[in-house]
């Protein structure tokens, strides 16, 4: 089923993009999207770590 919702005309993903959608969408199934917000939320207080 995801495979199908990625690949609909004229769509494309990179794979980083396809895997944020993945993980939101399983948020939204699993009930679980208000900690996986806040969670987000969290993580980009955050500075990036320089390389």
């Amino acid at each position: 089923m995801v495979c199908e919702r990625l690949k609909k005309s004229g769509m494309s993903w990179s794979v980083a993009g396809a895997n944020k959608i993945l993980a939101l969408r399983c948020a939204v199934e699993s009930n679980t999207f208000d900690d996986f917000w806040e969670f987000w939320a969290e993580e980009k207080k955050q500075p990036e770590e320089q390389i």
